[in-house]
């Protein structure tokens, strides 16, 4: 993001930058690309500079991010309809990349946040008990996810082949470890696919919605989605993970009915 959209601030020191500078390019990437890309790069420059603050910035130069409103944003509701499941699921039959199609089916039977999905380690994958536990969730406690049938199979066949504890180890010798995006054999997807406006995110509020559609109740929705509300803690706490699962099962197998799998 700071790469892409920040180009002008890349050879100024942070000292010389103004709450005018930062407006300007607030709103500049909203007219140039997205309202969003606009408020997630305001985001990270709020960021930068309380991290620098906390390394020892000059604290009475203050951050100049601070008190910029960010543009309002609509709530997305974008899933996958199910006439669209069909040619998504065609489309990814013939994705030559099997990491990539592995990662875009398991994205859509575990419903996880996508940096949740590409740092997934063998170690924290139980394949006898069904379930992987995710230590580092947006909420900041670990999350424990039970794995239905075919989210199994796939990890099962993608065991035998790992040379390390990443699940979607980068070839290429990534900083992390581990496969850091698959934008460009997305938008391949999504063309072949003749899908538009569809987000990586998006398989997330697919799966949730097909476990609605099927029935499941609200807070076994959140409990398989790992979401997490002060209000609804003391109900997750007492589910268990069988009911869990049974609502992943029926959303997953709702799914591939449209496929004829």
């Amino acid at each position: 993001m700071f790469r892409n959209y920040l180009p002008e601030l890349h050879n100024r020191k942070m000292i010389s930058i103004t709450r005018i500078d930062l407006e300007r390019i607030h709103s500049g990437l909203r007219n140039k690309i997205s309202l969003y890309t606009a408020n997630r790069t305001l985001g990270l420059l709020k960021h930068m500079y309380n991290k620098a603050i906390e390394w020892g910035y000059p604290a009475h130069h203050g951050n100049p991010a601070v008190g910029i409103k960010m543009f309002r944003e609509k709530s997305r509701e974008r899933f996958l309809q199910p006439d669209e499941i069909t040619r998504f699921f065609a489309a990814l039959a013939e994705e030559p990349n099997e990491a990539f199609k592995n990662y875009v089916l398991l994205s859509l039977f575990i419903g996880q946040r996508r940096q949740n999905m590409l740092s997934m380690r063998w170690s924290k994958v139980d394949l006898n008990l069904g379930f992987v536990l995710f230590p580092d969730s947006k909420n900041g406690d670990p999350q424990r996810i039970p794995l239905i049938s075919q989210a199994l199979e796939i990890l099962q066949d993608m065991r035998t082949r790992a040379t390390d504890d990443w699940v979607f180890s980068s070839r290429a010798g990534s900083k992390s470890g581990h496969v850091e995006d698959f934008h460009r054999p997305w938008y391949a997807l999504l063309k072949r696919a003749n899908i538009e406006d569809l987000r990586f995110h998006d398989l997330r509020r697919t799966f949730g919605s097909y476990q609605a559609i099927t029935g499941a109740s609200l807070h076994i929705v959140g409990k398989a989605l790992g979401d997490k509300t002060s209000a609804a803690t003391q109900v997750y706490a007492r589910l268990t993970m069988d009911p869990v699962r049974d609502s992943i099962q029926r959303a997953a197998d709702k799914m591939l009915e449209f496929v004829g799998k």
